[in-house]
């Protein structure tokens, strides 16, 4: 469910899920109303959640999937002047500031 981190209400948005190995998962929005989304994906693995939408901050962060039935939260923060932002999933070369390059899904946006 995807909901204002502020107000608890829910959110229509966009939602980029990919298998934490850079494969593409899926692509899909919540619901307007319920702030729901519904997706089918293999247990056993984890994956990166990339949810935007228009006035909040980007949420992403990874959830490894054990069980075939899970209910998720994410919640969005309002963009407002003075906020601190967290980049979650940025992943560097072994003993190196280098970006790993196919690691740049935070950054795109």
């Amino acid at each position: 469910m995807v909901y204002n981190s502020k107000t608890g209400i829910p959110l229509s948005a966009k939602i980029e899920i990919t298998e934490t190995r850079g494969h593409l998962g899926q692509n899909t929005e919540s619901d307007e109303i319920t702030g729901e989304f519904l997706s089918c994906l293999p247990p056993q693995k984890t994956y990166s959640f990339h949810v935007e939408k228009e006035g909040f901050m980007i949420f992403s962060e990874s959830f490894a999937f054990q069980d075939s039935n899970i209910f998720v939260k994410i919640p969005l923060q309002p963009i407002e002047i003075g906020i601190t932002a967290v980049l979650k999933n940025i992943f560097f070369e072994y003993d190196s500031y280098e970006l790993k390059k196919n690691r740049f899904l935070n950054l795109k946006y």
